[in-house]
């Protein structure tokens, strides 16, 4: 049995997007998530995993790249 656990995928989307909608969902998965919340640092030479705190300020860029 496989397990994959990095999927990769983009998606063109059309029409207007409603940026608030999007910030609202993306902020619930990462609030959910822990694992989206990790970072590991190298403190005196060992690997430790450091789970953020949400918080409700999740923020996204957003880039226009019409062409």
């Amino acid at each position: 049995m496989r397990s994959t656990f990095n999927l990769f995928l983009a998606y063109k989307l059309e029409g207007n997007l409603n940026i608030s909608s999007l910030q609202i969902a993306f902020s619930s998965l990462v609030q959910r998530h822990a694992s989206l919340r990790t970072k590991f640092l190298k403190v005196n030479g060992e690997i430790k995993q450091i789970i953020c705190p949400w918080s409700n300020e999740f923020e996204m860029e957003i880039e226009n790249v019409d062409g």
